[in-house]
């Protein structure tokens, strides 16, 4: 008894193999690249931060004065333009007594303050950054949004002793 022809035919079954697996290749490139670029990213903000961070630590004549101009100097080592990387950007520079009660306060989310304070005092800087995912579906990295993860950076320091 002879089978259908139909039952023989194997043209496309290469197509059909590389339908199943084309999505799932697709797939972990993007997330490949995305956790790259995540982990550029990340680098980047914490040495924006420390960077910004070190001139109130030395006490430096240019040393921020304000939430606005720090953010301005964490901004100026990010990509992209300024006013959408301050809309990101989320900071606060608080003086302490001890470096035990810093501990408490290290918690809670930044909130815009600023106390850089004086010489030999401790201080602690965070930070938050919102970084958009560039394909936030394929990806699967979403944790401050849809589209969006959450950088942080923290520091703790006691200022240098100005001259």
């Amino acid at each position: 008894m002879r089978k259908p022809r139909l039952l023989d035919d194997e043209r496309g079954a290469t197509a059909v193999e590389f339908a199943f697996v084309a999505p799932v290749v697709v797939a972990i490139v993007f997330a490949s690249i995305e956790m790259g670029v995540l982990g550029l990213m990340s680098n980047a903000f914490d040495n924006a931060v420390a960077y910004a961070a070190r001139t109130i630590r030395t006490g430096q004549s240019d040393a921020p004065t304000s939430a606005s101009v720090f953010k301005d100097r964490i901004c100026a080592q990010m990509p992209g333009t300024l006013s959408d990387c301050r809309a990101r950007l989320n900071i606060s520079v608080r003086k302490f007594a001890t470096f035990s009660a810093l501990a408490s306060g290290s918690a809670a989310a930044p909130d815009n303050s600023f106390d850089k304070g004086q010489a030999t005092d401790i201080i602690l800087v965070k930070a938050t950054y919102r970084w958009p995912l560039l394909a936030p579906n394929v990806s699967g990295f979403a944790s401050a949004g849809r589209s969006e993860v959450l950088l942080d950076a923290r520091m703790a320091f006691k200022n240098e002793p100005f001259t």
